[in-house]
């Protein structure tokens, strides 16, 4: 028998076992108020050097996990982080909207168009508008929508208030 390695409640065997199989963010477990904490305290250190990308990167995995078995509870926390008035809160947003956009397009348009125009009729700076805009192009140039689909979305986007 194959060595085992014991995690938790868990026994796995390494033949089918990969720390990359489990995410180290339970998001089913909290809050809306304690993803934001989260989200800015990882974006806080990222800005700092102190924090890998990659942390930003496996929470963006774990709000897509969490779509895949609950869309509702992911689109959920991701209105509650565009609507929040902290720039990570709505970085992130914007950064996963990407993963969701298979399971619920006219969500993830509708939260992109609302970004991108809240910042433009507040003449807001920082950055919120351009990024819902790169989003979309990047969306666009990586085939995760088509050209019809980035046209619907940036039309609504308002351009000049």
């Amino acid at each position: 028998m194959g060595a085992q390695v014991i995690e938790g409640d868990n026994l796995h065997t390494p033949e089918h076992y990969s720390p990359e199989d489990e995410s180290i963010f339970r998001l089913d477990a909290i809050s809306s108020r304690q993803l934001m904490k989260l989200v800015r305290a990882l974006y806080f250190a990222y800005d700092r050097e102190s924090a890998d990308e990659e942390l930003l990167e496996m929470l963006e995995a774990a709000v897509t996990t969490l779509a895949s078995q609950d869309t509702s509870r992911a689109e959920t926390l991701l209105v509650s982080l565009a609507s929040s008035h902290n720039r990570y809160d709505r970085e992130f947003a914007i950064d996963c909207a990407p993963n969701l956009v298979n399971r619920n397009y006219s969500f993830v348009r509708n939260l992109l168009v609302s970004l991108h125009n809240s910042f433009v009729a507040d003449r807001s700076d920082d950055g919120t508008a351009e990024r819902a805009i790169l989003c979309v192009v990047t969306m666009q140039i990586e085939g995760t929508i088509d050209d019809h689909q980035a046209r619907d979305i940036t039309s609504r986007f308002i351009h000049d208030a």
